[in-house]
């Protein structure tokens, strides 16, 4: 009786069968992963790495007050990201719970009417949340001299310039 061996060779992203059973590498791409929070880069040029250490390769930067969807604390120093549906790498010294602010603001519409929280600096942007009159929100940027660029109950958000006031 002769025997016949088989020899199956994997590469990565590639995938073969042999007796019903089948092999796979495992990617590298974030597909159904949810991030356990959303943080904040801390500093403009924030590198994206390749892997956990300044070794790897930098694919792109985070800007200041950039939303990064952290997957995993990585080590003592790295968060595990999701860039772009890949898992990336971000140093932990510059990102926070919560971006960096200029001052904190107040609405001043009539009590009883709600301001008004959009995803872009015009009422061309879709509406994403409201506060109500007296609401304090902190101020992360100034656009275009009419809007403010918020963070207000967790969320990141635009509000007209004529209904707050700026507290610094």
């Amino acid at each position: 009786m002769t025997s016949k061996w088989v020899k199956w060779t994997i590469a990565a992203g590639l995938a073969g069968s042999a007796f019903g059973l089948t092999y796979a590498a495992q990617p590298s791409t974030v597909q159904h992963a949810q991030a356990i929070s959303t943080m904040y880069s801390t500093t403009d040029h924030l590198n994206i790495r390749t892997g956990p250490s300044k070794k790897y390769r930098v694919v792109g930067q985070f800007n200041e007050n950039d939303a990064i969807q952290v997957l995993r604390s990585y080590a003592t120093t790295w968060y595990q990201i999701s860039y772009k549906g890949t898992k990336r790498y971000v140093h932990k010294a510059y990102v926070a719970k919560e971006p960096i602010h200029m001052g904190t603001g107040f609405v001043t519409t009539a009590k009883g009417v709600n301001l008004n929280i959009r995803s872009g600096p015009s009422t061309g942007y879709k509406i994403i949340g409201k506060m109500p009159s007296r609401a304090a929100f902190k101020v992360i940027d100034f656009r275009d001299g009419f809007w403010y660029k918020i963070y207000y109950k967790g969320k990141v958000g635009y509000v007209s310039s004529a209904y707050t006031y700026i507290y610094h």
